[in-house]
């Protein structure tokens, strides 16, 4: 990633606004920020995952240039409603707890999932059309994170067993 100041673009534009973990808008110990100016805790969002923290400081720094209000963009970071199925909580059933994540289907938001809930994975449902990407990364998110159980559907299913596989021999 470069900067602002790394492209030189201050020296262009004068309407520049950043965001992120170090820029204008960022989140940094426990808090949304302002510059050095604590806006309200980042406990205060429905949004999990930890990349959303710079997502949610992207939302925050456009709204500032809009001109929507702060009290605003906190009450619906605060209230914000989920898609069907993504990062849906089904619940506790038979002591465990389900969550429906099927609208994630590219290798890199399965990651940033199984990054979320770290170890408490123990089954995880993958595949489904071939869309050609590479599973590699995410096979070794599967391994890394002890992950017990996979279901596998066709198309996209196969590749990623077969890479399973060659992970195994890799690693004995």
């Amino acid at each position: 990633w470069k900067t602002i100041q790394e492209f030189d673009l201050a020296s262009h534009y004068t309407n520049l606004t950043s965001y992120g973990s170090e820029w204008t808008y960022k989140w940094s110990y426990g808090y949304f920020m302002q510059n050095t100016k604590k806006l309200f805790s980042e406990n205060d969002r429905t949004i999990l995952w930890d990349h959303n923290l710079d997502n949610i400081c992207a939302a925050l720094a456009v709204a500032d240039r809009i001109g929507i209000p702060l009290d605003v963009c906190h009450q619906a970071i605060k209230t914000f409603v989920w898609l069907p199925h993504r990062m849906q909580n089904l619940g506790i059933h038979s002591g465990k707890e389900w969550i429906d994540d099927a609208i994630s289907t590219t290798p890199e938001c399965t990651i940033q999932a199984i990054k979320t809930f770290g170890k408490k994975i123990d089954t995880i449902f993958l595949g489904g059309t071939d869309r050609w990407y590479n599973f590699t990364e995410l096979v070794t998110y599967i391994f890394d994170y002890r992950i017990r159980n996979i279901v596998l559907f066709p198309d996209s299913g196969k590749k990623i067993y077969d890479l399973l596989l060659a992970h195994v021999t890799l690693r004995v």
